[in-house]
């Protein structure tokens, strides 16, 4: 929506004769002077909608940043009974950063 909205205001700054004449008075029939007065007006919606979306999405986490989850391990070594406590990495790991934990069911060696 940004991209269609941004690419109309560039046409409406063509037919204005360029960006410093954005809100001069057009010499056009009434039918392009009204098309582009409504243009005018109505960029600002899509604009400011779809900025605000493009904001919400980066905040909740919705966009791609790059770092990806790490892939389970397709092998496991079948040893399981370790203390959640013991473990360094996770004692090392704030509360704060813990974003999910899979714990393995102690019936399955293989679980991962």
């Amino acid at each position: 929506m940004l991209v269609l909205a941004l690419s109309g205001a560039a046409l409406v700054a063509r037919r204005a004769g360029g960006w410093r004449r954005w809100f001069a008075r057009l010499r056009c029939p009434l039918a392009g002077r009204l098309h582009v007065e409504v243009a005018r007006v109505s960029v600002a919606g899509p604009v400011l909608s779809s900025a605000t979306a493009l904001w919400t999405a980066s905040t909740f986490d919705l966009l791609p940043d790059g770092a990806g989850t790490p892939a389970f391990p397709v092998e496991v070594s079948g040893r399981s009974g370790m203390d959640l406590g013991a473990m360094a990495a996770l004692r090392e790991l704030p509360v704060s950063a813990l974003r999910s934990l899979s714990l393995v069911d102690p019936n399955d060696p293989t679980d991962a």
